[in-house]
């Protein structure tokens, strides 16, 4: 069987597809951005080879076993940069031949079959590539979004937001623009764009703005319909310029709209097929047939003197099930889609009865689970750490858990660290693209030094999250034992970890989020782990918290209670005994009941692994609710 490996790489996202000779697809996979213009060659490099070796581990393949590999990456333009990318894939071993192409090439062979024609991609960039039947190539555009890119998505928001500000100053008409970009954006007023704009709008945010502009010409207002106009007279001066440039003006010949931009209809594609058709009135304006990755896959079979006019290639569109599995959210049979129309309580009972899954989901994994606490255990006694990783919802909840952990049972914050897709800054907000950059998980842990002796516990309720696989990928190279948290049974995380503790809870109310029961699931998880941990190592005396750090009067007051009841004395006594020894709960028990001062109490704290239990001398007195002490209210 011959393999033939189609890459797409962009400054985005980057796709990687694997296909037999007959165009079967093998294995597909979605990572992070690999133009080196976006993010540096160095973390470009690091993406694409953790792509190309995810693909081939999806499909059970090793390198030498491709018969062709295809590139095509976004800004790869001269020699130099051919090389570049070269070099980046060198230490795979890849066999077979290899070639690296700019994206629009494969944008091309994708949208044509490889046949000659053009391409316009507007996206949140735009270029315009095409080729004649004598092989010649030429390009228009796709210089950037500081002196090019006309006719793309950034162009398009970028003069919605000044078509706004106009309004705003009295300079330009009103228009509706202004209500969509100020919802859109959580701004009140049109003056505030301005620290959004500056201080927190990255390009593809920008470009992201698009779609409101087709929203609002649809309604019908002029402004943005003259923006989108504009936009497409923009690309079809390209497109002539590639046209006038390859001699195609009496051809016959597809000229394929691409990329989002023309998804907005008939506002764009008439302007931009009214200088087309004026340019080559012969030449007809289409739609790409495949996208960009399967482009690069026929121009792999044409490699292989493979014809891909006579293949089914329909198949390479979808996802395989090698790469993907069952997904985390999908349509639930017979269930209606019209939340928005229920009586608010049949919503609230609806919404509540999908979360009453999550207990007996979560139940079934137990033996998993224990599985897993088994081994942070291990991990933190033999002097280790563990790392939650994760993306977005899962991320955040990896976080809240590790942070919780240190006032409530006294454990240094380096036991237990959130590492999450896009840094801190995405605890508070969505960090567009993060999640779809393995390379960075692999650098994110490799930053933290994981290596024998470390346990990282992957969070994704889909169980293919490209950062998080990027990670698990990484600590399973160093060494690190590793558990998946995934709501997905037989995903790529799953199959990844050591141990996987998957409660399958089914599709959501609300298809495509993950914050409701899989968020829930994976809350409950991650509360009975680090709880059931922090128990073995004796961080709790009975279901007390022996080890909580008094920093505020309600704390404080709890840990007089807890020390009354397990030492068997009076409250003043209690807090008296916890101001000498610094408000320390299991320190002043044993200054109790074993007659020490406090700094014997605390090395004899040490001596036991911090566990009161065990620095007691065995068992000891249980806990009871007849303890000298009431118990307090709950915190």
């Amino acid at each position: 069987m011959a393999v033939v490996l189609g890459v797409d790489g962009g400054g985005t996202k980057t796709v990687a597809l694997l296909a037999d000779e007959a165009g079967r697809p093998l294995a597909q996979a979605t990572g992070g951005p690999t133009n080196h213009y976006a993010v540096g060659p160095e973390r470009a490099g690091d993406a694409l080879r953790a792509i190309v070796r995810r693909v081939l581990g999806a499909a059970g393949l090793s390198p030498t076993e491709v018969a062709c590999a295809v590139l095509g990456m976004a800004g790869v333009d001269r020699p130099d940069d051919v090389q570049q990318v070269c070099d980046w894939v060198r230490p795979l071993g890849l066999g077979g031949t290899l070639v690296v192409e700019n994206d629009a090439v494969i944008a091309l062979a994708g949208a044509t079959l490889g046949r000659p024609g053009v391409v316009v991609v507007a996206g949140t960039g735009s270029v315009a590539f095409g080729v004649n039947a004598r092989g010649e190539r030429r390009r228009a555009g796709g210089y950037g979004h500081l002196v090019g890119d006309e006719g793309s998505g950034f162009a398009i928001g970028r003069a919605a937001l000044a078509a706004v500000l106009r309004a705003h100053d009295g300079r330009g008409p009103a228009t509706r623009l202004t209500e969509l970009l100020l919802s859109a954006l959580g701004v009140i007023d049109a003056a505030g764009l301005m620290g959004r704009v500056y201080y927190g709008m990255e390009r593809r945010d920008i470009a992201a703005l698009a779609p409101l502009v087709a929203e609002a010409a649809r309604s019908g207002d002029g402004v943005a319909a003259g923006i989108l106009a504009e936009a497409g007279h923009e690309l079809g001066l390209a497109a002539r310029a590639v046209i006038a440039g390859l001699g195609l003006r009496a051809d016959a010949f597809e000229v394929a709209a691409a990329g989002g931009v023309f998804k907005a209809g008939s506002p764009v594609l008439d302007p931009f097929t009214r200088v087309v058709t004026a340019a080559a009135p012969r030449a007809a304006v289409i739609r790409p047939r495949y996208p960009p990755a399967v482009g690069a896959v026929i121009l792999g079979l044409r490699c292989l003197n493979v014809d891909p006019a006579g293949l089914d290639l329909s198949s390479l569109t979808a996802e395989p099930a090698s790469e993907v599995g069952p997904t985390e959210a999908v349509a639930r049979p017979g269930a209606p889609a019209d939340l928005d129309l229920m009586s608010l309580p049949d919503l609230l009972a609806r919404l509540l009865a999908a979360e009453a899954r999550v207990p007996a989901a979560v139940g079934a994994s137990l033996d998993d689970l224990a599985s897993a606490v088994e081994r942070l255990v291990a991990a933190i006694e033999g002097g280790g750490r563990v790392f939650y990783v994760g993306a977005g919802t899962s991320g955040r909840l990896g976080a809240l858990d590790a942070t919780e952990l240190p006032p409530t049972f006294g454990v240094p914050a380096a036991w237990f660290q959130a590492v999450v897709a896009g840094g801190r800054r995405a605890l508070w907000r969505s960090v567009e693209g993060a999640e779809d950059d393995e390379a960075a998980g692999e650098r994110d842990l490799a930053a933290r030094g994981v290596g024998p002796g470390d346990a990282v516990v992957g969070l994704s309720a889909s169980g293919r999250t490209p950062y998080t696989l990027g990670a698990l990928a990484h600590a399973r190279r160093a060494g690190a034992t590793t558990v998946a948290v995934t709501t997905t049974p037989g995903s790529p995380l799953a199959r990844l970890a050591d141990v996987c503790v998957c409660p399958a809870v089914g599709p959501e109310e609300v298809e495509g989020s993950t914050r409701l029961s899989a968020g829930t699931a994976e809350k409950v998880v991650l509360n009975l782990l680090s709880t059931a941990t922090m128990a073995r190592l004796g961080r709790v005396y009975g279901n007390l918290m022996v080890s909580l750090e008094a920093r505020n009067s309600k704390l404080r007051a709890r840990a007089v209670e807890v020390v009354g009841r397990i030492a068997g004395v009076g409250l003043r006594e209690a807090e008296a005994t916890l101001q000498r020894c610094g408000w320390q709960p299991a320190t002043a028990v044993l200054m109790l009941r074993l007659g020490l001062e406090a700094a014997a109490a605390r090395r004899r704290l040490r001596a036991a692994g911090g566990s009161l239990r065990r620095a007691l001398g065995g068992a000891g007195p249980g806990v009871t609710d007849q303890g000298p002490v009431a118990p307090g209210p709950p915190s």
